[in-house]
């Protein structure tokens, strides 16, 4: 009896993931009909230096093989029984070896691009917490089904049946082509390399490698528990747990980035995630009290949302003081606090009061306020305050002067000088209305400054100027008029000049009388922040002197008014009567004396018409 004619087999088969086909092993699908026992045949293999099994599929894997194109296909058929006959006469000159390669190769020569039963899957990242979503695509299934396992290649679902029982994970879609499951809550030992198969014959897989990422947790800072002195260097560390991979670590001072000393990297408990540690040190002043310093961490789970913690530093410093007198211009018969104000980290708890020239302290205690019940001209004198903290002491000193200018003068003695008088005003908001006067007493025929009031937009701000006897300039913000009156007798002149904003009216009273009105500036309004002085004409904020335009001679009550005066209390002015509250008054005036001028009791009056 004559046995079958031998049969001739290509063996190959590939797997992977994303497009690559790994290798898997034989034999029919899951529930599929167990295919006919074949013939008995003779299998025949050629060495792996004489082909590439990847180009060559295995017989009956794909209706491609058997209708794939040809010469060596048509010759020699793999799995067909061999031609009966004598071989073509190109056939007897080729060894057998030869012959078996080209018709292996020229039955898979139409399958070497792809593999339309080949699952497809991609890989997945995912933050901890979070869900991912794993999808297995296949052109051709072959009548068979896809199926996903896990890394411990436990099967979680069959086509749409689910195999483990894990309410996390969720069928999403299941088609002939198409297997989605969803996985939610997904923890670290989620993490691996999942499996879809699909029971072809033989078995087609795809890997897809699940990464999850750890969360690092909010920074925390470390180091800022106690206060630092200034000068001192401040040690922080920063840290933060759970992160994978690693994080990074990034400070900043306010908004000045800071460098780090130092990185530190330990894998936790888990031996999954990890913890990172940053270290920062510089040198802190008074200034860095209160200041910001935050720890931010970065990690590609936080999806450019910013995790990070701040924490406010305590600088102790030493401290500082000054005497604030209330009222601000103390008057003879009235109540004065002196404050001592003391600032610092801490804020200083002692107070000792002194009077310069005196034996005895006058106050020491917690109480930082000095209190005269009723002032009287023996309190003047010079007021000092040491305030004291753990960080130190620092002394503060206040001159308080309760003489009265009434009937008293300033003496400028020299000529030309360059000494002046400055008057402190308690001026808060611009003026749109004013009123000067003072009385002048010279024998002065070149140009010279009364009164000037400077503020650093304008120079010539408010200011009273005689460039020559018999005329006088009246300026208000940088314009002026000129009032031409009689020369002088060699007696003192009484001049009052008012200015208002809304109708731009100046008014000039000398001795009582006024002169006739002019136009100035109207709308104008002039600055609250100002250099005052007596003497000189500024030619910047508080300075810029020219020594040809000084004053010489005598000056006294010398008032200023921010609203416009009544012709009733211009002559009152002049003839010293009583008079409305004033931002400057003589009697109470604040001032301070600058080079050679002196105060002296008047030697004459010049008062009446």
């Amino acid at each position: 009896m004559r046995s079958a004619p031998p049969r001739l087999a290509c063996r190959g088969g590939s797997g992977g993931r994303s497009g690559h086909v790994y290798s898997g092993a034989e034999g029919g699908g899951i529930g599929a009909a167990p295919p006919p026992p074949p013939p008995p045949r003779h299998e025949w293999s050629l060495p792996r230096a004489l082909f590439n099994p990847r180009r060559c599929r295995t017989a009956g894997s794909s209706p491609e093989t058997s209708a794939a194109p040809g010469a060596a296909a048509s010759a020699l058929r793999l799995g067909s029984p061999r031609p009966r006959g004598p071989p073509p006469a190109a056939a007897t000159m080729l060894p057998l070896g030869l012959l078996l390669l080209l018709a292996c190769c020229g039955a898979a020569r139409g399958n070497l691009s792809r593999d339309e039963s080949q699952p497809t899957t991609s890989d997945e990242t995912v933050v901890a917490g979070g869900t991912v979503v794993l999808k297995c695509q296949v052109e051709d299934p072959d009548d068979s089904s896809l199926q996903w396992s896990n890394p411990a290649q436990q099967t979680l679902y069959f086509g749409e049946k689910r195999a483990l029982r894990d309410n996390r994970i969720q069928l999403e879609r299941s088609t002939p082509n198409e297997l989605t499951i969803s996985i939610s809550d997904v923890v670290l030992s989620d993490e691996g390399e999942y499996t879809c198969s699909i029971f072809t014959m033989p078995v087609r897989t795809a890997k897809a490698l699940v990464t999850v990422l750890g969360v690092p947790q909010k920074p925390q800072i470390f180091g800022h528990e106690q206060p630092i002195d200034e000068e001192k260097i401040a040690r922080l560390t920063c840290r933060s747990s759970g992160s994978k991979p690693a994080a990074q670590l990034r400070w900043k001072k306010g908004n000045k980035e800071l460098k780090d000393e130092g990185t530190e990297v330990v894998e936790d408990p888990n031996g999954k995630t990890f913890t990172v540690s940053s270290r920062v040190e510089f040198r802190v002043t008074k200034e860095d009290n209160e200041a910001e310093v935050t720890c931010t961490v970065d990690h590609e789970s936080l999806q450019n949302a910013e995790r990070s913690t701040t924490q406010k530093l305590q600088v102790h410093y030493k401290p500082t003081a000054k005497i604030e007198p209330h009222p601000q211009y103390p008057r003879e018969g009235e109540k004065l606090q002196l404050q001592c104000d003391g600032q610092g980290n801490p804020i200083p708890q002692e107070f000792l009061w002194e009077k310069e020239g005196s034996d005895a302290p006058l106050q020491l205690s917690s109480d930082s306020v000095l209190i005269f019940p009723f002032l009287n001209k023996s309190d003047s004198g010079t007021y000092v305050c040491t305030a004291t903290s753990s960080m130190g002491s620092v002394v503060a000193k206040y001159n308080l002067d309760v003489s009265d200018l009434y009937r008293k003068v300033f003496v400028f003695r020299k000529d030309p000088s360059d000494a002046y008088v400055v008057l402190r005003a308690g001026l808060e908001q611009p003026l749109h209305n004013f009123t000067l006067c003072l009385r002048s007493y010279t024998e002065l025929a070149r140009p010279h400054s009364l009164f000037s009031y400077a503020t650093k937009a304008q120079d010539n701000e408010i200011l009273l100027f005689k460039p020559k006897p018999g005329e006088y300039r009246f300026y208000v913000g940088g314009k002026f008029v000129t009032f031409r009156v009689p020369e002088g007798r060699g007696d003192w002149e009484h001049v009052c000049a008012s200015w208002e904003s809304a109708t731009g009216i100046a008014e000039f009273w000398l001795n009582g009388k006024p002169w006739p009105r002019k136009g100035l500036q109207r709308g104008y309004a002039v600055g609250a922040e100002a250099a005052i002085l007596l003497g000189q004409e500024q030619d910047a904020f508080g300075g810029g002197f020219d020594v040809y335009n000084s004053f010489s001679g005598e000056l006294a009550d010398v008032y200023l008014w921010d609203t416009g005066l009544s012709p009733d209390k211009m002559r009152a002015a002049y003839l010293s009567l009583r008079l409305p509250p004033a931002v400057l008054a003589w009697k109470s005036l604040s001032y301070e004396v600058k080079g050679d001028v002196v105060v002296k009791p008047r030697l004459r009056e010049a008062l009446g018409p």
